[in-house]
């Protein structure tokens, strides 16, 4: 009756089991590479926003055919929605903390471009807009204290 090998020991020897061992643990130390500071306040800042009940102003239509969708799409030159900077966070898309801030930064502008200033939620917009435009300056300290700048 032949042997079957039951365990990955069985087809190959201890020392090359162990090399093995060995270069999978060191591919994974490359893979976990630290999260920047700036990514970690990004989503602190970003969360201050998507928490809020009134955040679903930030949100994309979810008919990309009707007729507000197309009107928005006039009127604004780069589309974004919380769900869009959520993703790259999520992607690790931003190289630094200065693109997730212009891009949150978009999005504001995009809602008075879209809405106008005497929309009933533009208060909202605006206030939101100074609170998170106050935690980006602290953040920007808090970096630049720990790292020498915001990235």
């Amino acid at each position: 009756m032949p042997i079957v090998p039951t365990q990955q020991s069985d087809y190959i020897d201890e020392l090359d089991l162990e090399l093995l061992r060995r270069r999978q643990k060191l591919e994974n130390v490359a893979f976990k590479q630290p999260i920047p500071k700036w990514m970690n306040i990004a989503w602190d800042a970003f969360r201050i926003l998507d928490n809020h009940s009134k955040s679903m102003i930030f949100m994309m239509p979810d008919d990309t055919n009707s007729e507000e969708y197309q009107l928005y799409l006039k009127r604004v030159q780069k589309p974004i929605s919380l769900e869009t900077i959520r993703n790259k966070l999520n992607l690790k898309y931003y190289q630094n903390f200065e693109e997730f801030v212009d891009d949150m930064n978009t999005l504001f502008e995009n809602f008075v471009k879209f809405r106008g200033k005497e929309h009933k939620l533009y208060k909202y917009c605006e206030s939101v807009q100074q609170r998170f435009a106050k935690f980006v300056e602290k953040g920007k300290l808090r970096t630049a204290s720990s790292h020498g700048s915001a990235e």
